[in-house]
């Protein structure tokens, strides 16, 4: 169905966001839109489960060392770093901040953001959407 789907989070003073994407063909548009609805909804109202949790605390934890294999990402992570005034330990604490996280946690999150109707999409190309 897609040639390719991401997620991410901006942290940005006064305007944090979620954001997604995928490119899909346009004849797949409308179930694209239809299938990511619902998955918002099942999260929102159910929260991921256990093992989902632990699947993303897993990636989250062994990938950030990628965060670093560049000069530039070097750069780009440490200003970052600096700009969200995470201190200077924070390299150090990462990975224990998001393994402290709980299952309760995520699923009250979800169940405050995860609403279908509250977000927005936007399309470019010509989707087909009937």
């Amino acid at each position: 169905m897609t040639y390719g789907v991401a997620t991410g989070f901006s942290v940005q003073v006064g305007f944090p966001r979620w954001t997604g994407s995928t490119s899909i063909p346009n004849d797949r548009a409308a179930e694209a839109m239809a299938l990511i609805r619902e998955n918002i909804g099942r999260l929102g109202r159910e929260g991921p489960t256990q093992q989902e949790l632990d699947d993303a605390k897993a990636y989250v934890t062994g990938a950030f060392a990628l965060a670093f294999d560049t000069n530039a990402k070097i750069a780009r992570n440490l200003l970052g770093f600096r700009q969200d005034d995470l201190g200077v330990d924070y390299i150090n604490r990462r990975n224990a901040i998001v393994e402290a996280v709980t299952l309760d946690d995520v699923k009250r999150l979800a169940g405050r953001y995860m609403k279908p109707e509250e977000f927005t999409f936007v399309m470019v190309g010509q989707p087909v959407l009937d």
